[in-house]
C-alpha cells in the first residue's frame, strides 16, 4: 500500500507462531529515475524490487529488514553454535549433524531460522603483578595456539556461555574438551582465563541475541576459567578494551 502524500510504502508482515500483524513504512527511491517508484513485489519470505531502469533487485525478507535498519522489536534466541573451518561448505550442505538435530527439534513452521558467520580477534594480555605494564598480542603474531584449537575453543565457550537447552546431546563431550584445553593452556602457556567480548558495531534486533540461560542484549562479555576440576563461566564482566 503506498501513500502518495507521505511517499511512503506501507508493508504488512505477519510476526511469530500467533501471525500478528504488523505494518512497516519505507521509502522507496529509484536512483535512475527518483520520479518514479520501483514496484514492488512481495512472496512469502523474499521481496522483490523493480527499477525503472529495467534492473531486478530479489532479498530474503530478513536480509531487507537488516539492510533497511527496521526492527520489529524481536530478538534472536541462540540454539546451536558451532565451529568451521570452511563457511563456503558448512553448516548448508547438509553434513552438519549438530545442526540438523536442532532443526528437527524446532519447528520450521513457528520460526525462522537464520545462520550468523562470524570471524574473532584473538589477543594474548600478559598480567604482570609486578609492573603496570601490560603486553597486548595477536596469537596470530605469537602463534601459541594453532588457528583450529583456536577456533574450537571459541566454539565451546560460546557453546558454555549460551547453554542452549537445545544442544545437550553432545555437551558432555563440549564441556570435556574445553576443560582439557584449559588445563593446557595454563599449565602450558600460563593463560589461566579466556574473555570473550561479543558485539556488533550497529545495533539492530538482528544483533539482539538470547537463549535459554542469557536475556536478549547486543552485547556479551564474558570470561571463562578452570575451577578444580570445573569449568567456570563469569557472564557481564567489564571489558578490558
Amino acid at each position: 500500500m503506498f501513500n502518495p502524500i507521505s511517499k511512503y510504502t506501507y508493508i504488512p508482515i505477519l510476526i511469530g507462531k500467533n501471525k500478528v500483524k504488523k505494518y512497516i513504512k519505507v521509502k522507496f527511491i529509484d536512483c535512475a529515475n527518483k520520479n518514479k517508484r520501483p514496484k514492488i513485489y512481495l512472496q512469502e519470505n523474499f521481496i522483490s524490487i523493480f527499477y525503472y531502469d529495467g534492473n531486478k533487485e530479489t532479498l530474503p525478507i530478513h536480509e531487507f529488514f537488516d539492510l533497511s535498519k527496521i526492527n520489529l522489536g524481536i530478538s534472536n534466541k541462540v540454539e546451536y553454535v558451532g565451529y568451521t573451518n570452511e563457511p563456503s561448505r558448512r553448516p548448508t550442505n547438509g553434513s552438519h549433524t549438530g545442526l540438523s538435530d536442532i532443526l528437527y527439534k524446532i519447528s520450521n513452521e513457528d520460526n525462522d531460522f537464520l545462520i550468523y558467520f562470524n570471524t574473532f580477534k584473538v589477543r594474548v594480555i600478559t598480567d604482570n603483578n609486578n609492573s603496570s605494564l601490560n603486553i597486548i598480542a595477536s596469537n596470530a603474531m605469537t602463534n601459541e595456539v594453532n588457528i583450529d584449537t583456536e577456533g574450537k575453543i571459541i566454539e565451546k565457550c560460546f557453546i558454555s556461555y549460551f547453554n542452549s537447552n537445545t544442544q545437550n546431546r553432545n555437551r558432555k563431550n563440549e564441556d570435556s574438551y574445553l576443560y582439557n584445553n584449559m588445563e593446557n593452556l595454563s599449565s602450558k602457556y600460563k593463560i589461566h582465563s579466556i574473555e570473550i567480548y561479543y558485539y556488533q558495531t550497529e545495533e539492530s534486533d538482528y544483533t539482539l541475541f538470547s537463549s535459554s540461560s542469557v536475556v536478549a542484549k547486543h552485547e556479551h562479555y564474558f570470561s571463562v576459567s578452570l575451577n578444580n576440576s570445573n569449568i567456570d563461566i563469569t557472564r557481564d564482566i567489564e571489558p578490558l578494551l
